[in-house]
C-alpha cells in the first residue's frame, strides 16, 4: 500500500470548487460504471415510496438517480454531493429521460445542511469511506432531512475473507477490505436515534452486499 497510487483515484478535496475536474471525472467514471450494475441490485431489495422525494447523499453523477426514477415515474431525485461532482453528473444525466425529475445540490455533508423535506435518504456505498464518528455525523444529517415516517436506506457492500481465491475484477475492491462494515453497526445506530427496522437483505453482486432501511418514528 505505501508504493501504491490507487489512492490518489479517490481525492475528494480535488471535487471542490477550483478543483481538478478531470481527476474528479476519472473516480466518478468508475464509480458510475459500478452504480450501473449495483443499482439493479438496490431495486431488487427496495421498492422506493411512489411519488418519493429521495435524497441520494453522495449521489455521484446521477446513475443511481436515473435508475430510481426509471423504475419508479413519481420519484424524484436530489443528488447532493461535491461542486465538481455535481457539475459532471449533471452533464451525465442531460439527456435522459429522467432529467427532468433530477436535481443536483452542491455541498460537503460533512459540514453543509441537507435538503430537507424528504421520504427516502439513500446511502449507496457512501458510508464506508468514513470512520465510525464521520459515519453516526452523516446518518444524524440525514435523518434531520426526513419527514416524520420518512426513510433512511443503506446499501453498502459487506466484509469479506481473503481465504478464498480472489477474481481480477475484486482487486480494486480490496483497498476498501478495512473499510467495510457489517449491518449491526447500522442497526444500532439507527435503532439509538429512534429508527424502527423496516427492511433487511443481502444480495451477491461482485461482492455481497447488504440493505438496510430504517424508519424515522
Amino acid at each position: 500500500l505505501a508504493n501504491s497510487s490507487v489512492f490518489d483515484l479517490f481525492r475528494y478535496d480535488g471535487s471542490k470548487t477550483g478543483g481538478d475536474l478531470e481527476a474528479t471525472r476519472r473516480w466518478v467514471s468508475l464509480t458510475t460504471g459500478l452504480t450501473k450494475y449495483e443499482s439493479a441490485g438496490l431495486l431488487k431489495l427496495f421498492a422506493f415510496p411512489e411519488d418519493a422525494q429521495v435524497l441520494d447523499i453522495g449521489g455521484n453523477s446521477g446513475e443511481m438517480a436515473r435508475a430510481i426514477c426509471a423504475a419508479h415515474p413519481g420519484a424524484q431525485v436530489t443528488v447532493f454531493d461535491l461542486p465538481l461532482v455535481c457539475t459532471i453528473g449533471r452533464g451525465h444525466v442531460k439527456d435522459s429521460p429522467e432529467a427532468s425529475r433530477i436535481r443536483f445540490v452542491e455541498g460537503d455533508a460533512r459540514r453543509d445542511p441537507l435538503p430537507a423535506g424528504m421520504d427516502v435518504a439513500l446511502f449507496k456505498s457512501v458510508l464506508h469511506d468514513w470512520p465510525e464518528d464521520g459515519a453516526r455525523h452523516l446518518l444524524d444529517a440525514a435523518a434531520k432531512a426526513l419527514k416524520p415516517g420518512g426513510q433512511i436506506v443503506i446499501f453498502e457492500r459487506l466484509p469479506f475473507e481473503l481465504e478464498r481465491h480472489l477474481g481480477y475484477h475484486e482487486i480494486s475492491n480490496l483497498m476498501f477490505l478495512h473499510h467495510l462494515r457489517k449491518p449491526d453497526f447500522y442497526r444500532a445506530r439507527l435503532a439509538a436515534t429512534g429508527f424502527d427496522i423496516v427492511a433487511e437483505a443481502q444480495i451477491e453482486l461482485d461482492m455481497p452486499f447488504f440493505l438496510l432501511a430504517g424508519k424515522k418514528v
